[in-house]
């Protein structure tokens, strides 16, 4: 088995509110590409969207998590405990 994956997609980032920022896409498979090497996602009754805080230098990828008939509220998040640096 080949260790390393490629994925690619086209979002457009959104801002929230302050440094939190959602991606809105709309093609299938882009968790692959916007939370690279996270997975598991979603489920029975529920919905998500994949996001960023951009702080001092540092992109940490957020997940927002809302039920099937709710909007998402974008102040409430999971964050995944790495953060890239640049």
């Amino acid at each position: 088995m080949n260790p390393i994956r490629t994925a690619t997609t086209r979002a457009k980032a959104v801002q929230a509110s302050g440094n939190i920022y959602y991606w809105e896409t709309d093609e299938p498979g882009a968790f692959d590409a916007l939370l690279p090497g996270i997975a598991g996602l979603g489920g029975a009754n529920a919905k998500v969207k994949a996001g960023f805080i951009l702080e001092e230098g540092h992109y940490t990828p957020i997940v927002f998590v809302t039920g099937l008939n709710e909007e998402f509220d974008y102040s409430k998040y999971n964050d995944f405990r790495v953060s890239l640096t640049k």
